[in-house]
Parts: structure tokens; C-alpha cells; sequence
């Protein structure tokens, strides 16, 4: 999955040096983004799960807002939920600028 992403950046850049540790790394980028399989996407989960560098790649896939596939085992849907969630954690609440 990150191999095309590695093989496009030259050089890479220290910010996205995560990726060499990714498991997916070696994996067929289809069972990331075969989004009409439920059990490939439990797959793409179960190796995300797993991973060394999780957090980074979901960090990545939601400031990215990545459209497609399971990234830092978040799907399409579950990385807008917490793009809407962090939007809100940021935010001061009324009541603190209300006083």
C-alpha cells in the first residue's frame, strides 16, 4: 500500500519517514481498499491493529481527510467522525468564553 507512496516522494521527506515502518507496507493494496468486503476491511483492521506506527498513519489519514481505504484502522466513515469529534475537542466551549 505505502510502496507507491514511497517510490513517488524523492526525497522523502523526515515527515513522512513513519511509512518505512508500516505493516502494510507489503501487503496488497486491494484489501485496504476493497470497500464492498466487510472481511477484507476486519483484515485491513486486524494488520492496522498490529502496526508500529497506528497512530501516525491515522493522524496522517485524518488531517488528510484520505477519501478511500482503511487508514491507521480507520475507515472512510470512522476518519469523518473523528475529523468532526477533533473539530470540536479544539474548540473552547461557550461556557468558557462566556466567562
Amino acid at each position: 500500500m505505502l510502496d507507491e507512496l514511497n517510490r513517488t516522494s524523492d526525497p522523502e521527506p523526515s515527515e513522512w519517514a513513519w511509512r518505512r515502518h508500516a505493516r502494510c507496507r507489503h501487503v496488497d493494496d486491494d484489501l485496504f481498499f476493497d470497500a464492498q468486503n466487510p472481511a477484507a476491511e476486519q483484515a485491513a483492521k486486524a494488520i492496522c491493529n498490529e502496526c508500529p506506527v497506528l497512530f501516525r498513519c491515522r493522524d496522517y489519514a485524518v488531517a488528510a481527510a484520505e477519501p478511500h481505504g482503511i487508514w491507521g484502522g480507520l475507515s472512510p466513515t470512522e476518519r469523518k467522525r473523528q475529523r468532526w469529534l477533533d473539530k470540536f475537542r479544539n474548540r473552547p466551549s461557550e461556557m468558557a468564553l462566556a466567562q
